[in-house]
């Protein structure tokens, strides 16, 4: 390890009024750590968010996000769907998210808190 590099192990002990090593290093770490702060917003969803997809089986799971297991089964996506969100309404809202039968994300909708404290005026 060179002594430039031993010195700027710490920015700390560094005692030039413009170091660009210092920048550099500053400059990463606040790089990192707002990618790491918009990764964890990115994958963060709430618990009783829902997604609609298909079963090895040919039937359409209702399921929570947190959970292992399905809530509900059925026969079509149309009845998943409808399911989901009156169940997302008694829980207070949150996203739903439907998978086409090749599972990929094929929709995504917002369902609105069953009892909202505060309704829109008009």
């Amino acid at each position: 390890m060179t002594t430039l590099a031993r010195m700027h192990s710490k920015p700390s002990s560094c005692r030039a009024i413009t170091c660009f090593l210092c920048d550099f290093v500053s400059y990463k770490e606040l790089v990192y750590n707002s990618v790491a702060t918009t990764h964890r917003r990115a994958t963060m969803s709430k618990d009783q968010d829902r997604t609609i997809s298909r079963r090895a089986d040919g039937t359409w799971e209702n399921k929570r996000n947190d959970a292992s297991r399905a809530s509900s089964v059925h026969d079509t996506q149309a009845e998943a769907q409808k399911a989901a969100r009156e169940m997302l309404k008694k829980q207070g809202g949150g996203e739903l998210t439907t998978k086409g039968v090749d599972g990929r994300i094929r929709d995504k909708d917002t369902v609105a808190p069953g009892n909202d404290p505060s309704p829109p005026k008009g």
